[in-house]
Parts: structure tokens; sequence; C-alpha cells
């Protein structure tokens, strides 16, 4: 400690959207701003929510983190409705989008309404193939509905799945077709893993079944944008471009002493207390917590899923005369699922419009090959291998369908979520792992050291935004005392 402007009653790392709430609710609450210390190892804040500007066309943004808010996670809808946002439905399924498998592309109408032909060429039923994902999860699962609820949307797994590992789970009620079809449909690989099997098949209905997409009208880094705006209305300053690389106890014991990192300099904190809202590829890196064996134990329960998603920007909307103008396409080549960038902000007067891409798990590694060092989240430009690359395949789900050549895309964009420091787009609990006590055990991992650990990967929402935010309000109250979000806060 290098003088007394290095201690901290509470110190946040991470300015991703779990430690930015965080440190909104300790301001709101009333603690003051001279008390925290916020620190993020980037240029910028929002972690994993991330939005692409064309530098050609201010208008033209795509999505290139998360995507949707879910209608059934309460915190993520309360806190865009408190911070003012307008949020509108997202469309993700319409009868007319497409669905390219194995060299073919059918619309969702046709493959629902393939009463004499296999829509694709799978050894799986036709009566299978036309239903679609969820009678193949039903299979997989042996759902039922409850009794006398004809219409409940809810899936229920029967037997409980607490001690089979999912690609087991899924490999005794499917066939070997049936499983790489529902892979190939559900867009993820995932189900071929040794993951929880009931972890992961609640999260799956919960993002599935019987919930609505929205997003906020401005995209959804205006929900890291607005929350960074509250936090420096209450006088605080995020100190970006700090890395933490140490952490041990403070002098008394009692403490916490976290090294940082930054360009020209290290700078030392004293801290009574400390929030780690870092993904756990950020925290392995971290002297004093990669090494400890609680900690090992929390690294080793859940699994790091790799994602790649990219932009790529043409003259026009071209597929919109080729019937494709909302919702999202899938198909089994690297591309993976395609969606619609919407504009966001003043309009420009150009035409250029952005299509999205979104691939994960193996699939995610072709797009880091053609990526040079440096080049990870950067724009491209026309003539990249990449960028062309992204223009061949969506020009192959498309085949048959366009009556003229579309014009070459302009520019490219590719982000790969796998790199420094994220080491992947979300995670999901392993097999012979217990989520419930591991997320208990994130709360106070290291004996000795008060430090608390938030973020999607400890959560049973892991992927979605709600996660992170459960588990930074588990800690503000049961660590800090807060009220529950959305009732009357005290000081803390």
């Amino acid at each position: 400690m290098s003088s007394p402007e290095e201690w901290r009653d509470i110190v946040i790392v991470g300015a991703g959207i779990a430690g930015l709430y965080c440190c909104w609710r300790l301001l709101e609450a009333g603690v003051s701003p001279d008390r925290i210390g916020f620190f993020e190892a980037a240029d910028r804040t929002g972690g994993r929510i991330l939005g692409a500007t064309w530098p050609g066309d201010p208008g033209c943004k795509a999505e290139m983190g998360a995507h949707f808010l879910n209608s059934g996670h309460v915190l993520s809808n309360a806190l865009a409705a408190d911070l003012g946002l307008a949020t509108e439905p997202a469309i993700v399924f319409r009868d007319h989008n497409i669905v390219h498998l194995r060299g073919c592309s059918r619309t969702r109408r046709q493959i629902s309404r393939a009463w004499f032909r296999k829509p694709f060429d799978y050894r799986v039923s036709r009566y299978l193939q036309r239903r679609g994902i969820r009678k193949l999860l039903e299979k997989a699962v042996r759902a039922s509905r409850r009794a006398g609820h004809e219409r409940d949307r809810e899936l229920r797994f029967d037997p409980p799945y607490d001690q089979l590992p999912l690609n087991e789970a899924f490999s005794r009620f499917l066939t070997d077709e049936e499983l790489r079809l529902l892979a190939d449909r559900l867009g993820y690989s995932f189900l071929h893993e040794q993951l929880h099997g009931n972890a992961t098949l609640a999260w799956m209905a919960d993002g599935l079944f019987g919930v609505r997409m929205s997003w906020p009208s401005s995209g959804m880094s205006a929900l890291t944008d607005a929350l960074r705006a509250a936090i420096e209305a209450h006088g605080m300053t995020i100190r970006l471009g700090h890395r933490l690389s140490r952490v041990t106890a403070g002098k008394d014991g009692n403490n916490a002493s976290l090294e940082f990192t930054s360009p020209g300099r290290m700078r030392t904190i004293e801290a009574g207390s400390a929030v780690l809202a870092l993904p756990p590829h950020a925290l392995k890196q971290v002297e004093g917590l990669g090494d400890d064996d609680t900690m090992a134990a929390l690294f080793g329960a859940v699994a790091q899923w790799p994602i790649a998603t990219a932009a790529v920007v043409y003259p026009e909307p071209w597929w919109i005369e080729a019937g494709f103008a909302e919702g999202r396409i899938s198909t089994d080549l690297a591309v993976g699922q395609i969606g619609i960038a919407r504009r966001h902000g003043p309009e420009t007067g150009s035409q250029h419009a952005a299509l999205e891409i979104y691939t994960e798990g193996e699939r995610s590694g072709f797009w880091r090959t053609l990526l040079r060092a440096g080049e990870n989240g950067q724009w491209l430009g026309k003539d990249h291998a990449a960028t062309r690359e992204i223009h061949r395949q969506i020009l192959k789900v498309f085949d048959g369908r366009l009556t003229r050549n579309p014009p070459l895309p302009v520019d490219a964009v590719v982000q790969d979520w796998q790199a420094d420091p994220f080491g992947g787009a979300f995670h999901l609990w392993r097999h012979g792992s217990t989520p419930e006590s591991a997320i208990e055990r994130a709360r106070d991992p290291v004996p000795g050291l008060p430090l608390s650990i938030c973020g999607e990967a400890w959560s049973l929402q892991q992927g979605w935004i709600e996660g992170a935010l459960q588990t930074a309000e588990q800690v503000l109250v049961g660590k800090y005392g807060l009220a529950p979000y959305g009732t009357a806060e005290a000081p803390a």
C-alpha cells in the first residue's frame, strides 16, 4: 500500500454487466463513491455485451455479444425498465426463414408441411424432422406435460439426470442421426459433451420454450451504457486498462491486497472486501487465485463454451428480395446462425445493412484460423479471407432463392470469444459438479480472503444476462446487506 489513497472499503473488478450492476446498486444504496474502487482490464466497459459500429456508416450496427432479453428473466427486464430503456419484441423464428442442412435449404413452413418426403438427408423419420426441435428434445429426455394441462409448455424431465452426463442421457433415447439433427437444428453441439444433465436440460427448456425474446430498441449495449452513465453521475470513476494480476491477504490479515497492472505502472489497493466480476479464464490468470485449491474446484465445475460472432456489411439489404426480412436462419455450415443486424441511432441516408453471424463449438475455430494477430474484433476490409468466406457461405444458404447476384460485402468483423480475457462466450456446468453448492461457494471462495465472485458462469442461468445479475444480487444482499432489488434500500 503506497499511500492512503490506495485504500478502498470495496473494490469491484470487471466492468461487464455484473460488475456495473454491483457498483450501481451500491451507489444507489447510499455508499459513497470514495469508498469504492472500480477497475477494468479492457479499454471499454460492457464485457460480453458488445456492439460493433461500422466506421463507414454510424447507423450500421451489429450485436457481437449478448443478443436477447428473455421474458422469464425478472432482474434483466426490471433493470431495463428502471434504466428507462425502451424494448421491442425480438423476432427469432418465422415460417419463411431458412434452415440449411446437409446442402439443402428449406423454409420452416416447408419443413412443417413435409407430408410425403423427408426435408433433409438424415436417417430420421419424416415425422420427427417435420415436428422439429421440441419433439426431438421431448423424445431425448422422455419429457411429459403435467397431467391435465394439455397446453402447458413447461418441459419436465423424468427421470432426473443428476448423475447422468448430458451426452449419455441423449444417446439413451436418440439414435446418432437423431442427435445430430437435434444439434444441427438447435445450433449447439454441446449435446455431445459431458455436461451436467439436469442443469443443462433445464437451461435449454428455459431458453427454448414458453418464453418471448426482446431487446433494447437502441441495442443491447444500451444496458451497460446506461449503467455506466448512472455510475458516473454519482461521481464514480471506472479505471480502465487495469488488469488484476495478484490477490493476497492484507497487512492486518483481515483485508485483501489487490495488485493491478496498467500501462507503465503497478498499483496496489488495500480493500476491506472485493467483488471479482470476472469469468473463470481471467480469474485463473490472477496470482493467488489460479493456484488456490478451492478456486481450482470452482474452475473445474464449469466448461467454457467457444463461440465466434461476426458481422458482414453490404451496400444494400439484398436478402429482403429473397424473402428474409426478420428472424434467424440456421445452417450446419461454419456461419452457424444468420440474423439481420438492426440499425440503431440517427438515420444517415446510407443504404448499408449488415448480417450477423453466430457460430459455436468446433465450428467457431474455423473463423479463428482466418484471423491474424491483432485482427480479433477489428474491421477486416472487403478483401480479407474471412469477409469473402462469410459471403460465400451465406450464398450457399440462399442457393436457389436469389433472382440476381447480390452485391459483394464491403467489410466484416469477427469476434472470437475464446480469446483473452474471456475464454468462452458462456459457461455450462460439467457432469459431476454440484451447481448449487458451487454457486454458494463462489460468494466466499477463498478462506481468509474477503472476496466474492459473481458472473453468469456461477449461476443457473448461464449464458444469460440474468445469470450475471442473479449472482451479483446474491453477493450484494448476502455480503453487503442491501435489500433485494426492487425494494427500499438502506445505506450500506
